[in-house]
């Protein structure tokens, strides 16, 4: 889904919502956007569901609860500053991609280190020599 970055009125919330259903993923997302400045949205972003990642030890299919907030800036062009409290998106083109959004979001979700039962029981029991 895209929004025109023109399109969000000042002062006002757009409030969207996508579900991602495939084979793998089962996730419902939230998306509130408001403009703060010219040219910088807000975006609240809220994801529930189950997604399919990978045991990180020995690479067996797990399913993985997600219920996430995420609190992103979306600027309109190049940003030239920095900001400690949100991550920053930059649209280039002036066209809010939503499911880029997601997307990106959620392969961070996917890239954090998982086990399965089994190798968690048994990654206690190693012993690393340096």
């Amino acid at each position: 889904m895209k929004i025109s970055f023109q399109k969000i009125p000042f002062d006002s919330v757009i409030k969207r919502e996508i579900i991602l259903e495939n084979e793998s993923d089962s996730l419902k997302t939230n998306f509130e956007l408001s403009i703060k400045e010219r040219n910088l949205a807000f975006c609240k972003i809220n994801m529930n569901g189950k997604i399919n990642i990978n045991c990180n030890t020995c690479g067996v299919d797990l399913k993985k609860n997600i219920d996430e907030e995420i609190e992103i800036l979306i600027k309109n062009g190049i940003y030239d500053g920095f900001n400690e409290e949100f991550d920053v998106v930059e649209v280039p083109d002036g066209t809010i991609d939503l499911n880029e959004i997601i997307n990106s979001e959620l392969e961070l979700l996917r890239d954090e280190i998982e086990h399965c039962e089994k190798c968690s029981k048994t990654e206690d029991n190693f012993i690393f020599e340096i």
